[in-house]
């Protein structure tokens, strides 16, 4: 639905920034805490736009891929979440363990963006 779409466009630009910016914090940071606070920033954004998405009306029609959107973004916000604890706990095994979830879980939301496009969405 048009409505729908427009919530989704909202949602996704938000967390396109807050994903850009925190992976550059992830990315810059030279201290374990500083670490910490950029992965849980990021899973803070992915909960945040999971939780907008959930509270969305939709029509039946869309409400598969809302949901699934929903699920990769919570997926992806707790892999981010393992990776905050991990650096916070200074465990490199940990830390290594949350990253490949981390990139499980980008490749999740990839995917299912990607599903949605097929129908007709604009991500």
């Amino acid at each position: 639905s048009l409505v729908y779409a427009r919530v989704l466009n909202g949602v996704l630009a938000d967390l396109e920034r807050r994903w850009k910016d925190g992976g550059q914090a992830l990315e810059s940071a030279g201290t374990s805490a500083a670490q910490s606070t950029a992965a849980a920033n990021l899973r803070a954004a992915f909960a945040t736009a999971s939780g907008r998405l959930r509270k969305t009306n939709v029509t039946p029609q869309s409400a598969a891929g809302n949901e699934a959107v929903a699920d990769a973004f919570d997926r992806l916000g707790i892999a981010y979440g393992r990776l905050a604890a991990a650096a916070a706990a200074g465990s490199t095994s940990a830390y290594d363990e949350a990253r490949a979830a981390v990139e499980e879980g980008k490749a999740g939301v990839r995917h299912t963006l990607r599903d949605l496009r097929s129908l007709g969405y604009r991500t």
